[in-house]
C-alpha cells in the first residue's frame, strides 16, 4: 500500500449556521479553489447529549449527515470514550463530585 500524497481537506463542523454553511459551499464545488480541491468530509465533535443543545443533535444526525452524504461530503461523528465502556461528556465531567475546575460552559436543559 502506498501512502496518498494528496492534502487532506477536513471541515470542522459543529452543527451551528456558519459551519453548515461551510458544508453547503463545499458540496456546491463553491470552496474548491479557496480550499485547494474538495472537502470530501467534516468531523463533528458530539459532546453528549446531556451537553450538547437536543436540536443541535438532531439536525446535524437527521438533516446534515444523510444531506451531506448525498452530496459526497460524509460527516464523522466523535466522541469521547471512556476507560471500561461507555461515553464522556462534558456536563459529566463538570458534575462529577470532587471537580475543581470546569472545562467549558455546556448546554443545561
Amino acid at each position: 500500500m502506498t501512502a496518498s500524497t494528496a492534502p487532506l481537506r477536513v471541515i470542522s463542523y459543529g452543527g451551528g449556521v456558519q459551519s453548515t454553511a461551510l458544508i453547503v459551499l463545499a458540496a456546491q464545488g463553491r470552496l474548491d479553489e479557496t480550499m485547494g480541491g474538495p472537502a470530501q468530509d467534516a468531523i463533528f465533535a458530539n459532546v453528549g447529549e446531556d451537553s450538547e443543545h437536543p436540536d443541535t443533535l438532531r439536525f446535524v444526525e437527521e438533516v446534515m449527515t444523510p444531506w451531506a452524504g448525498e452530496r459526497g461530503i460524509t460527516i464523522h461523528t466523535v466522541r469521547k470514550g471512556l476507560r471500561g465502556g461507555g461515553y464522556g461528556t462534558i456536563a459529566g465531567k463538570m458534575l462529577k463530585e470532587g471537580t475543581l475546575s470546569y472545562t467549558v460552559p455546556a448546554f443545561n436543559p
